[in-house]
């Protein structure tokens, strides 16, 4: 696992497989409203043809700030949250395949005292503010040799700021993480392998 997915996988992988498009166009819309005071609207489409497929997520959340248990905090924040994940896959022929994902989070979070999303003179009042952009793009190629030899090429790269702020703190965060593979699999009656290489990198500052 450390080998096809970095250092950070040593203690075992979880792998998450996204839902493919399929011949039949497929659409879907969700909305939700919860009694503490959350909206959430979400949709999704996904249709394939012969050598392109697309699918396509958006999603938009609005949370109002609640004090469950009355002592004038906030106990959930005020929450406005957006998200987009269009994906692309291209079949070139039934041995090599290209799929090419964004996904994109804006957020802002903020908690505290109640009277603080009332009152416009806040600085006597306690509060904490969120603010979160994550912006992710990945590409895999796929080609099989036969049903049980395949080899792989994975690029991704995600670009995160993040600004927290209170009344006596200020952060201002930005990192870029990026990661690469190339790897073949071979399997065998008694055996599998695997050959693999990967380039990682990670860079943070604090403005």
């Amino acid at each position: 696992a450390s080998t096809l997915y970095g250092g950070d996988a040593i203690g075992g992988t979880i792998n998450l497989v996204s839902k493919l498009p399929t011949f039949k166009r497929e659409w879907c819309a969700t909305a939700n409203q919860s009694s503490l005071k959350e909206t959430n609207l979400n949709t999704y489409f996904a249709q394939r043809s012969k050598h392109v497929g697309v699918t396509f997520f958006a999603g938009q959340t609005w949370q109002q700030a609640c004090d469950v248990n009355g002592d004038g905090f906030s106990d959930v924040p005020r929450v406005r949250s957006t998200m987009i994940h269009p994906k692309l896959i291209v079949y070139f022929n039934p041995k090599s395949t290209l799929t090419i994902n964004y996904a994109g989070t804006i957020e802002q979070r903020e908690g505290g005292n109640m009277r603080y999303f009332e009152n416009t003179s806040r600085d006597s009042l306690y509060f904490i503010r969120q603010q979160m952009q994550r912006h992710s793009g990945d590409a895999k190629w796929l080609y099989s040799f036969s049903k049980r030899s395949n080899l792989t090429l994975k690029l991704s790269s995600t670009f995160l700021k993040q600004t927290i702020l209170n009344p006596d703190y200020f952060f201002d965060g930005r990192q870029v993480q990026y990661y690469s593979e190339l790897s073949y699999v071979k399997q065998s009656e008694t055996m599998n392998w695997v050959l693999g290489l990967n380039v990682n990198g990670d860079d943070f500052s604090n403005q």
